[in-house]
């Protein structure tokens, strides 16, 4: 996963704005007829996990909104699915420590969280793999 921001001087209402960059062959205006010259088109980004790592990637999020993009927004099972709470987790560490080290702590748990779901999946499907060998 990664983020990628626009920054465009001829329109800069649309500077920061997080997109996807995709191949003009998926463009879903007519394969290119509209853009011809074009190799590649933005789009609003999206993401389907179903189920693997939402969780996670909520908490991912949280962070990137309340330490870098305010405006930053995403939906899973509602609007910025737990940002209520990991923002209020976030205020207490800015408050404790600063805003430096309390982005770089919450970081670290982020990580920390995100090889704990990687164990638990590995887990899971090492089970399934059991299960079909019978």
């Amino acid at each position: 996963m990664s983020f990628v921001f626009l920054e465009c001087p001829k329109l800069p209402f649309l500077d920061g704005r997080l997109v996807e960059i995709a191949g003009i062959e998926d463009c879903p205006r007519g394969k290119g007829e509209t853009l011809p010259s074009a190799s590649a088109y933005l789009a609003s980004p999206s993401i389907h996990l179903r189920y693997f790592l939402e969780d996670w990637t909520d908490c991912l999020f949280a962070w990137v909104k309340f330490f870098f993009i305010g405006d930053f927004w995403w939906h899973r099972s509602e609007e910025m699915q737990g940002y209520g709470d990991y923002r209020g987790v976030f205020q207490e560490l800015q408050t404790a420590r600063g805003g430096e080290e309390a982005e770089e702590a919450s970081f670290d748990a982020v990580l920390g969280t995100f090889s704990q779901h990687v164990e638990h999946w590995i887990d899971e499907v090492e089970g399934w793999a059991k299960s079909e060998q019978g």
